[in-house]
Formats: structure tokens, C-alpha cells, sequence
């Protein structure tokens, strides 16, 4: 857990002074699988900031709709007064969530491609995206912005990138809340820093099913990476991958088919195995074998037999990486 610590504390660092001098509550899920201990960092660092703070936290818990209706019968949606049954009102709620979801790619992150008129945004406005926010008042307006004079882009066409953005089916967007109908959503600008959005409906009440995440335990991963380049280098490549799954099935009979490989720089973006009618003028690529294992001491095998490609492989190899990681 020290990894998502850090960055807990690397945002709170920056945040806590500015929430308490300006009276906000922080909300967040930043203590993954462990909150206890993400709480006690927190108020460890408060401490030592001589800021004096409470810090909440819900662990192993799901407020369902089902449960507030038995408990709390009148119970309002926290902060602005509505009611569970204002179905168009947590629709609009939904969609502000939902455009906000992934941060910086409403403001122009994952948007940028050179030579579209629509889309080719200066490296500057890219240099230093502005986090966007969401004003959202009683009545179900909601206006999504950024900081004014920030970095970034934010516009109806970042917005509409992002509202498809993860969605299967537009008109049945399914939220715990309730299930959204984006199919009329509109977006208009108010400012260079500011849109209105609009339009989003139910298309039903909250769902009587939800998933469950839950871990499950998927064997063991070995991987490998392997560089060529120059005269036939997809040819040493292709060589090396033969060597190791030939190496491979001399301890582990049977065991290629749960291995894939394929060349970046030739044929990585169609996740498919190496295929032999694709064209061969590459000068620099990089091999990439995967293999999903049922025991630990097979992906530790398959990296061994990886590592042997800088003595017992084709020539000119380089840059060797290669691991295991228990998969759940």
C-alpha cells in the first residue's frame, strides 16, 4: 500500500492547507483497499502541517437505495435537497459525474491528433492541462469549467468525446442511482472556460442488480521484451520467439498456447499473435511475449528462458526486460 500512500500524501500535501482555509470537504476513494491506513497517514500529516482535522471513512459498506428507504425515509441526495424519486435530476447529476470522471481528458487530455482542424491543440494548452469542475445547482442545471486563463481546452467537443467516452449504450447509461439516456445531451459554450450541459433523462429507475467487483485469482504472468534492429531484424525477432517457445515446451509440453507474442513497431496494436503475411521493411522493432501461466514456477521459467536470448539467441538483441507478477 505505500505507492497509493504517496500519492494520497502527495495530494493532500498540496490540498489540506487550501480545503481548511477555505472550508471544504474532501471526498475520496485514495485509500484503495486499505482506508484505515490511508487515515492514519492523513491525519499524520495534518499533524505535522499543524492542521487539526477529522477524517471519516466508510469501509466495507454500500448504501443502497433499497436500505434508505427502509431507514431513512425522507433522507434527501447529500448537499443539494434531492430526492431519490428526482429521477431527470440524478440523470443530470450522472452526467456531470460522468464527464468528470477521468479528469484532465474533459479539458483536452486524449484529444489531441495533429492534422485535424477539430482537434490539433497547441503542445502549449497541452503543456499543462487545468483539472475541470463541475457547478451543479438545485434545479439540475449543470455547467462543467475550468479555471479561467488555465491550460487546457475545454469545449462541446471535448465534452462529447467524453460523454462516449467507457459507454456501451447511450441510451442506457446504468448508473447505481439510476440508468441514464444520453442520447440528447447537449453541450454550448458559455466561455472559453465554461460549458452548459444538458439534456441527459432516465431511461429507467436505479437498477435491481449491480456488479460486484471481486478479485479472482488468474494464474501467473510472465512477460518479455527483447529489441532489433537493422538488416532482417523481424526475422531475428521471429527467431527469438521460436527459441523460447521451443525451450519452453521442452520442460512444459503443450504450454506455447498460452503464450502470445507479437512485434512492436510491426504488429502490436492488433494484439495478435506474430503473423506471417505482414510486410518486412521495419528497421526497429521490439519483440513482446506474454504468458499466462497456472503456477508461479512456470512465468518464472518462461522469464529465465527469455534472459537466455542475450547469449543463446539471434544476434543483435538488446534491452532485455522481463517479469513475473501473481495475477488476481
Amino acid at each position: 500500500m505505500i505507492p497509493v500512500f504517496g500519492i494520497v500524501l502527495e495530494w493532500m500535501q498540496l490540498l489540506l492547507p487550501l480545503a481548511v482555509e477555505n472550508g471544504v470537504c474532501i471526498i475520496t476513494n485514495m485509500g484503495a483497499n486499505d482506508p484505515f491506513g490511508a487515515r492514519d497517514e492523513v491525519l499524520r500529516l495534518a499533524s505535522g502541517l499543524g492542521i487539526s482535522i477529522t477524517v471519516g471513512l466508510a469501509h466495507q459498506v454500500a448504501v443502497v437505495r433499497s436500505d434508505l428507504e427502509e431507514h431513512l425515509k425522507h433522507v434527501d441526495v447529500y448537499e443539494l435537497g434531492w430526492n431519490w424519486d428526482d429521477l431527470h435530476l440524478l440523470a443530470q447529476g450522472s452526467l456531470a459525474g460522468h464527464l468528470l470522471e477521468c479528469g484532465c481528458q474533459l479539458t483536452g487530455g486524449y484529444y489531441m491528433h495533429p492534422g485535424d482542424k477539430y482537434r490539433d491543440i497547441s503542445l502549449q494548452d497541452l503543456l499543462d492541462l487545468s483539472l475541470p469542475f463541475a457547478e451543479v445547482s438545485f434545479d439540475g442545471k449543470v455547467c462543467v469549467a475550468k479555471a479561467e486563463s488555465s491550460g487546457g481546452v475545454l469545449n462541446p467537443c471535448t465534452c462529447a468525446e467524453q460523454l462516449l467516452y467507457e459507454v456501451g449504450n447511450p441510451s442506457s447509461y446504468i448508473t447505481p442511482d439510476v440508468v441514464v439516456d444520453f442520447q440528447d445531451v447537449s453541450f454550448q459554450t458559455l466561455s472559453s472556460s465554461k460549458v452548459l450541459c444538458a439534456g441527459a433523462k432516465p431511461s429507467a429507475s436505479a437498477p435491481n442488480n449491480l456488479l460486484l467487483l471481486a478479485s479472482k485469482d488468474k494464474g501467473w504472468k510472465g512477460w518479455g521484451e527483447i529489441s532489433y534492429g537493422g538488416y532482417q531484424c523481424v526475422k531475428r525477432a521471429k527467431a527469438a520467439d521460436f527459441l523460447v517457445r521451443s525451450w519452453m515446451e521442452e520442460v512444459y509440453p503443450g504450454i506455447s498456447k498460452h503464450i502470445v507474442s507479437y512485434i512492436i513497431g510491426l504488429d502490436s496494436l492488433k494484439a495478435v499473435s506474430i503473423d506471417e503475411d505482414l510486410p518486412r521493411d521495419s528497421q526497429d522493432i521490439r519483440l513482446r511475449m506474454d504468458g499466462l501461466f497456472e503456477n508461479k514456477e512456470q512465468a518464472i521459467h518462461f522469464t529465465k528462458e527469455f534472459i537466455a536470448l542475450y547469449t543463446n539467441g539471434p544476434a543483435g538483441g538488446g534491452g532485455i526486460r522481463s517479469y513475473s507478477y501473481h495475477l488476481l
